[in-house]
């Protein structure tokens, strides 16, 4: 179901956010951004539908467009520390 979907979505993405920011008050923001990502990525295997491949977690169509992701972010996490 479709909407379960979303609002499943919008609960991990609460979630996520909220263990970020009660973690971000002690760490470096580089340490945050790492952590904000990690957990996610280790929960995912959890949301994966019966015939999905952990191995295309990090296999992607674009790596050009996931450098660049990982550059801006890279970029962007020192100024909003």
């Amino acid at each position: 179901n479709m909407v379960k979907g979303i609002v499943l979505a919008f609960a991990v993405f609460a979630w996520g956010d909220a263990v970020v920011k009660e973690i971000g008050y002690g760490l470096d923001p580089f340490e945050v951004t790492f952590f904000g990502y990690l957990i996610p990525f280790l929960l995912s295997p959890v949301f994966m539908k019966p015939g999905d491949r952990i191995v295309d977690l990090v296999r992607w169509n674009r790596p050009w467009l996931m450098g660049l992701r990982v550059f801006l972010i890279a970029m962007t996490t020192p100024p909003s520390s």
